[in-house]
């Protein structure tokens, strides 16, 4: 391995650790705040909203830094003129980031924000119970993708 694939890996563990990281803190601190406005579910909805906010300012960038770095990896899998369906556990973790991408966008930047408008123009918590429950499956399915996404990782090893 040269150095410049070392550092390319490295900063792809980097990124991959803060996204996966950051997705268990985000979801283990929209619990407790959950719980801990159980009898007002209303006051932690503003809450959970700030903190996803600011920690998708880190998440977001270390998951594009991860895809990159992860198009570069590509070449210690794929030897020139091969194709990914001839990998298959490769190509089950690229279209788990594929998963991961498409949940976590519409989690992140429409579900999210048309609950956040809904709930700012005054609709009833009852109206919009179905457009959180949307929000929390498109959550879940991002984070059981993103695990097999580092289950994957670990059956490929390295170059």
């Amino acid at each position: 391995m040269s150095l410049l694939d070392s550092l390319v890996l490295g900063v792809h563990l980097v990124g991959a650790s803060i996204w996966v990281g950051g997705s268990i803190a985000l979801a283990v601190t929209t619990a407790a705040l959950a719980r801990h406005h159980r009898s007002e579910p209303e006051a932690a909805v503003p809450l959970v909203a700030a903190v996803a906010r600011s920690m998708s300012w880190v998440m977001w960038p270390a998951l594009g830094i991860t895809i990159l770095t992860g198009l570069y990896n590509l070449s210690w899998y794929l030897p020139p003129g091969t194709s990914l369906g001839a990998e298959p556990v490769l190509e089950a973790k690229v279209l788990l980031v594929g998963l991961v991408l498409l949940t976590s966008g519409l989690h992140t930047f429409v579900i999210g924000p048309r609950l956040r408008r809904r709930r700012e123009a005054g609709a009833s918590p009852a109206s919009l119970a179905p457009w959180r429950r949307a929000n929390l499956l498109l959550a879940l399915l991002s984070m059981v993708a993103t695990f097999g996404v580092v289950l994957l990782a670990a059956f490929l090893g390295g170059p």
